[in-house]
C-alpha cells in the first residue's frame, strides 16, 4: 500500500516538472514594445523604399525586398525571444534530472518545441530567398540604368523623408539596437544545446555531442548575420544624406544585402540535419524502439 501510494506520489511530481508548451508563456505581453518596433521598422523601411524609388527611378519594384525585410525581421524576432527560450524550458527538467531522460511526456513536449524552431526556421529560410532575390534583380536595374545613363552613378538624389527622433547617421536607433540587443541577450542566457541534450540517456551520445555543437554555432552566426542586416546596413543606409555617390551606395547596399542574405541561407541550411536528427530522437517511435529493445534485452538475461 506505501509502495503504491509512493508511486502516485511520484507521478504526479513528474507532471508537475513536465513543461508543457504554451505559446501564452512567451508572448510579448508589453504592446508599447511591439508597437514601438513596429513603427520604427515602417519609419526604417519607409525611407529604404523612398530611397530605392529615387535611385530606381521606378515605382513599386522595391516591395518584394521591403516585404522580405519586415518579414524576415519578425521571423528572427519570433525565433530568438519566443521558440528558442521555449525550447529551453522545456529542456530544462531534463537537463536539471527533474525527470527521467525516458519520461513520455517531457520527450513529447521537447519534439513539440523542436518542430516549433523548425517552422520558424522556415519561415527564415523563406524570407531570406525573397530577399537576396529581391536585392539581385533591384541591382539589375540599377546597373541598366546606369548603363544607359552613365551619370545616374554620380548624380545627387532628392532629398529623402528622415526618421523622425534617430541619432546621428551612422547609428543604430535606439529602438532597433535595443531589440537587437535583446535578441543576444535571450540567446546568451539559454543553456548550450549540449548541456540542454547532455544528459546520460537523453540523446546517443555521437548525436548529443556533434549535432548539439552545430546547433550552438549556427544560431549564433544566424544572429551575427541578423546584426549586420538590420543593425548597420538597413540604418546605415536610410540613415545617409543625399550625395553625389548616391547610387552607388545604394548599389553597394543591395550587394552587401545579398551576400549576408545567401549567408544565412547557408548557415540555415546547416542547421537542419542536426535539428532533423535530434527531434527523430525525441520522437515517440525512437523512445518505443528503444523501451522495446531494453524489455527485450532484460528478457533475455532473466
Amino acid at each position: 500500500m506505501g509502495g503504491h501510494q509512493a508511486r502516485l506520489k511520484r507521478e504526479k511530481e513528474l507532471l508537475a516538472a513536465t513543461p508543457w508548451p504554451a505559446a501564452e508563456r512567451y508572448q510579448w505581453d508589453e504592446k508599447l514594445e511591439d508597437e514601438e518596433r513596429e513603427t520604427g521598422l515602417s519609419a526604417l523601411l519607409a525611407v529604404l523604399s523612398a530611397r530605392l524609388e529615387q535611385g530606381l527611378q521606378r515605382t513599386g519594384v522595391q516591395e518584394p525586398l521591403l516585404f522580405g525585410l519586415r518579414h524576415l525581421f519578425h521571423q528572427l524576432a519570433t525565433l530568438y525571444q519566443r521558440r528558442l527560450p521555449a525550447l529551453g524550458a522545456t529542456t530544462r527538467p531534463l537537463m536539471d534530472g527533474l525527470v527521467p531522460p525516458d519520461y513520455l511526456p517531457t520527450r513529447h513536449a521537447i519534439w513539440l518545441a523542436l518542430r516549433e524552431v523548425s517552422d520558424n526556421l522556415l519561415q527564415c529560410d523563406l524570407f531570406c530567398k525573397l530577399l537576396t532575390s529581391a536585392s539581385g534583380s533591384l541591382l539589375d536595374l540599377l546597373d541598366r540604368r546606369s548603363a544607359s545613363d552613365p551619370a545616374a552613378m554620380a548624380s545627387p538624389l532628392p532629398p529623402l523623408p528622415l526618421i523622425a527622433s534617430t541619432p546621428p547617421a551612422g547609428c543604430c536607433p535606439l529602438w532597433l539596437r535595443q531589440q537587437l540587443t535583446s535578441w543576444q541577450q535571450d540567446y546568451q542566457h539559454l543553456p548550450p544545446f549540449a548541456l540542454q541534450f547532455g544528459r546520460p540517456g537523453s540523446l546517443p551520445a555521437e548525436v548529443a555531442l556533434e549535432s548539439s555543437a552545430r546547433l550552438d554555432r549556427a544560431f549564433a552566426l544566424l544572429l551575427e548575420e541578423a546584426g549586420a542586416v538590420f543593425g548597420e546596413l538597413l540604418p546605415g543606409l536610410t540613415q545617409q544624406k543625399g550625395s553625389e555617390s548616391a547610387a552607388r551606395e545604394l548599389a553597394l547596399f543591395l550587394i552587401d544585402v545579398t551576400q549576408h542574405g545567401e549567408q544565412m541561407q547557408l548557415i540555415l541550411d546547416g542547421l537542419w540535419e542536426p535539428l532533423s536528427t535530434i527531434s527523430e530522437a525525441f520522437g515517440v517511435d525512437a523512445l518505443l524502439y528503444a523501451l522495446q529493445t531494453r524489455e527485450h534485452k532484460g528478457r533475455n538475461t532473466a
